[in-house]
């Protein structure tokens, strides 16, 4: 966690010359007193640090941040329904954050999707289900905001049933590219937390599967949350 603290200390004193009946000490000829305030820029000196530790002292201010390095645990999940249409997902990942402002690793990615009847107009069914994996990167600019690149290649298998009985399965391998961003909550300067964020895959591959077939690439929404080991 972040913590900004304000230090100021006051020191007083007082130097007073002895003098007695039999002797007064002359002051006239002692060299001046050393100047002793701070010249500008001699704060940026004072800045030092220790591994796994950051100490920053201006002075009279002082920053420090509790970071240490450690490996990161999460996924995210991914569910929605419309006019007959399902899709359900989960992307589990592991990875490390060297430092505060990011992390990488390695991710793994399930999907399934479905249609029904009533998406099919009455003409049968389809299912797809992916698999795969890829990696990815995610940094904070702010410490509540972060961004995301996800290269990845998933395997997928697909079916249909038809009435007309032109039944087909196929399976295929697609590479995508995964960009964008999320917004995280919980406890500030944690690295346990949640997060909601948008991907766009930008391969512009017409297999994609996060385009549900079309050409137009399309928000992938996901929910997750992050744990720090």
């Amino acid at each position: 966690m972040k913590r900004l603290a304000l230090i100021l200390t006051v020191t007083l004193g007082c130097s007073l010359p002895f003098v007695s009946n039999a002797q007064t000490q002359d002051t006239t000829n002692q060299h001046p007193a050393q100047d002793t305030s701070v010249q500008p820029g001699s704060n940026w000196k004072n800045y030092h640090e220790q591994p796994g530790y950051h100490h920053y002292n201006t002075g009279d201010r002082r920053y420090e941040s509790d970071f240490r390095p450690h490996y990161v645990l999460g996924g995210g999940l991914s569910l929605g329904y419309s006019y007959g249409e399902f899709l359900g997902a989960i992307n589990p990942y592991f990875g490390y954050a060297p430092v505060e402002w990011f992390d990488a690793g390695v991710a793994i990615n399930f999907q399934y999707y479905s249609e029904n009847e009533q998406a099919t107009l009455g003409t049968g069914t389809y299912h797809n289900t992916m698999f795969g994996g890829g990696v990815f990167a995610r940094a904070y600019p702010i410490s509540f905001l972060f961004l995301q690149a996800q290269p990845e290649y998933n395997t997928i298998r697909e079916t249909q049933s038809s009435y007309a009985g032109s039944d087909y399965s196929s399976s295929y391998g697609v590479f995508s590219f995964l960009v964008g961003g999320g917004v995280k909550f919980g406890v500030p300067g944690s690295g346990n937390f949640g997060y909601v964020s948008v991907l766009f895959d930008v391969a512009n591959n017409p297999l994609s599967p996060y385009n549900f077939g079309t050409n137009n690439i399309q928000p992938i929404f996901r929910f997750g949350f992050n744990v720090a080991l």
